[in-house]
């Protein structure tokens, strides 16, 4: 995990099993957008919220998964507000 030093309060994550959209399910025809989401994706997202949201509370943490299969967290507002960031 790293710290973005620009967008304190941001932390970018790579997961072990990560998957690359490009590459899921790319049989030459073109990628599997919707099995990506529905099998990476969502999960990792709801895994990823649900842990935060029970751990630190509802409504602090904004989770993103980009295309290159990384998991970005960030504060949001209120969450800047309860760390002091």
């Amino acid at each position: 995990m790293s710290i973005d030093d620009d967008h304190k309060g941001t932390w970018f994550i790579e997961p072990r099993n990560r998957q690359r959209l490009d590459h899921y399910g790319n049989d030459g025809e073109g990628w599997d957008d919707d099995g990506w989401d529905e099998e990476y994706a969502g999960p990792v997202y709801k895994a990823a919220k649900t842990w935060l949201d029970n751990e630190y509370g509802p409504g602090l943490f904004e989770v993103e998964v980009g295309e290159k299969g990384h998991v970005e967290v960030s504060l949001t507002s209120a969450g800047k507000k309860k760390f002091g960031i």
